[in-house]
């Protein structure tokens, strides 16, 4: 209804170990802007053939008792990486 106002937001895992990615510092085998995933999702899309995909190893995340293992994915060997914030380069799929 008019006036009324909603926010939604998402709890988990997940989104805190995206969110330490995300803000990972220099000192960290990530340039600013660069695109770094977790092994989950490493899994999920190493088969899509337009990627290609650099192991960064294993760093400690706060918050985790174990170390997380890091991919950077590119293509043309080029890094992916986010212009802006909540503009993501689009790639497209084999789907």
């Amino acid at each position: 209804s008019k006036g009324v106002r909603r926010e939604y937001g998402i709890l988990g895992d997940k989104v805190n170990l995206s969110a330490r990615l995300m803000g990972m510092s220099k000192k960290n085998p990530v340039k600013l802007g660069e695109v770094v995933v977790d092994n989950s999702v490493y899994i999920r899309s190493r088969k899509e053939i337009r990627i290609e995909w650099t192991d960064l190893g294993w760093i400690w995340v706060k918050g985790k008792a174990d170390k997380v293992h890091i991919w950077r994915p590119a293509r043309n060997n080029i890094p992916i990486s986010a212009h802006k914030i909540g503009q993501a380069v689009y790639l497209e799929t084999s789907d």
